[in-house]
């Protein structure tokens, strides 16, 4: 019996695969710096905080349009999170409001119900992290109808001083909060 022992097989040592393999790791890693997850998601969210502020904000305005006495509560200012609001419009206390309905109860403090035709909104939007500042705020004001809409920004992009910043340019007096609302600058603590 001959056995057939063939010299010039052809593949790669272990050094070589090492080599590849650290090389492949080095441009993953590159990658993951070049590409930051962690502010594409913060961007995300501030993304679907822009969308949940314009959509409150024009609920509120087909309210004030069409129901037949609007009620802009003057009250709060109400939060989703915390008591403290100093990062969003210079409030410095908040009244803690985690409800969602748009039945006076809610963290917006009117009946969007009394819309004609109904309430825009099916629910009132939730800040799509609600932790610590990052959270929304509302406060109205029943003497002048006026009503503002707060949200603080937490990527870089979006917030003051970003490619993108929503914060400074929304015409209101709050440098590190998105406001909207008939009246952004209004002040959440006294209504002025």
């Amino acid at each position: 019996m001959m056995m057939n022992t063939n010299s010039n097989v052809k593949g790669f040592t272990l050094i070589e695969l090492l080599i590849v393999i650290a090389i492949l790791g080095i441009l993953a890693a590159a990658v993951v710096v070049v590409i930051n997850p962690a502010q594409l998601l913060a961007e995300a969210r501030d993304t679907q905080r822009i969308e949940d502020t314009a959509a409150v904000h024009s609920a509120m305005s087909l309210y004030a349009s069409t129901a037949a006495s609007p009620d802009f509560t003057t009250g709060g200012p109400f939060s989703t999170v915390q008591t403290d609001c100093s990062d969003v419009a210079g409030a410095t206390a908040c009244v803690v409001r985690a409800i969602y309905t748009t039945a006076n109860a809610g963290w917006v403090d009117v009946n969007l119900g009394n819309t004609s035709g109904g309430s825009p909104l099916a629910t009132l939007p939730r800040d799509p992290s609600s932790t610590g500042e990052l959270q929304y705020v509302y406060f109205g004001n029943d003497t002048s109808d006026t009503w503002e809409i707060g949200a603080t920004m937490e990527s870089t992009k979006y917030a003051n001083g970003g490619s993108g910043d929503v914060e400074t340019k929304d015409g209101g007096n709050a440098a590190n909060a998105l406001e909207r609302g008939n009246e952004p600058g209004l002040d959440l603590m006294t209504g002025t």
